[in-house]
């Protein structure tokens, strides 16, 4: 079979082109499956969501927000605060970087409301507060309980 100079052409144009797709389709795959960094704890957690552009899992268990809400932990947010302001929001943990993609699924995250006597009076209470932009978090769940049953 003879294959015109034209016919020819249009081939190694499309073979070029195809080389390219799977290429970037590799590019792709590398990209979505992108290096996954575990955390084991809520202070883990603020620490590596503070950064940008990362994949993180918090492991599968059962996390109380009184271990991170430390006194000087609440001494820091109330540092933070515009006493002018009296709708001030007080997170109480921030997600501050941007383009992350966190997985908390499996996780839990039990938080006691008596934490909220423990926070500054002024301002608005937040328990998560999402600072930064384009960012995905899966949530498996989160619950309050009364003071007595964890303090």
């Amino acid at each position: 079979m003879m294959v015109k100079h034209t016919q020819m052409r249009k081939l190694q144009h499309s073979d070029k082109f195809m080389r390219c797709i799977g290429i970037s389709l590799l590019g792709l795959a590398a990209a979505s499956k992108a290096e996954v960094t575990e955390v084991a704890s809520i202070d883990q957690l603020a620490n590596v969501s503070a950064g940008n552009s990362r994949h993180i899992r918090l492991k599968p268990g059962v996390y109380m927000m009184a271990d991170y809400l430390t006194d000087a932990r609440f001494s820091e947010i109330a540092k933070a605060l515009d006493p002018a302001d009296p709708r001030a929001v007080l997170p109480f943990f921030s997600f501050t970087g941007s383009g992350n993609r966190i997985d908390c699924e499996g996780a839990e995250v039990v938080v006691n409301t008596a934490l909220y006597a423990k926070a500054p009076k002024s301002g608005y209470h937040c328990t998560f507060v999402v600072s930064g932009s384009n960012n995905t978090i899966t949530v498996s769940r989160s619950r309050q309980t009364e003071p007595a049953r964890l303090l």
